[in-house]
């Protein structure tokens, strides 16, 4: 593979392309450590919609600007679809399969404080 302007000869990769990985990583990196986990799906679905872009250009009425379109058809579903209260129903439901039969192991899974012990016995 020869390498391009702007590529490494060792890999053939471009170097503005690892550049611009670079600061999206560290948004991603930087919404993690501020617990913002809406803030960093949004950055994901940003660089997959930028991805798909990419993949498109110079395809108008072939299959791949067909796939390109049902797959950004299948982000937008996915981000207008969010709800707080579907996906809490869906967390809890998952737990409870994940659980399974050791549910029944921990029937109380809130911890008695050590204060709320009576020693009057």
């Amino acid at each position: 593979m020869a390498a391009g302007p702007g590529s490494s000869p060792a890999t053939g990769r471009n170097r503005d392309s690892a550049c611009w990985a670079s600061s999206w990583l560290r948004q991603a990196e930087q919404l993690l450590a501020d617990d913002d986990p809406v803030g960093l799906e949004r950055l994901l679905l940003q660089q997959v919609w930028q991805q798909l872009d990419r993949a498109g250009q110079d395809h108008w009425f072939d299959f791949v600007a067909v796939v390109v379109y049902v797959l950004r058809w299948n982000l937008i579903d996915r981000w207008v679809g969010y709800s707080a209260e579907i996906a809490a129903r869906r967390f809890d439901s998952l737990v409870d399969s994940g659980l399974g039969r050791f549910a029944d192991i921990f029937p109380n899974p809130v911890p008695t404080p050590p204060s709320a012990i009576r020693r009057d016995a």
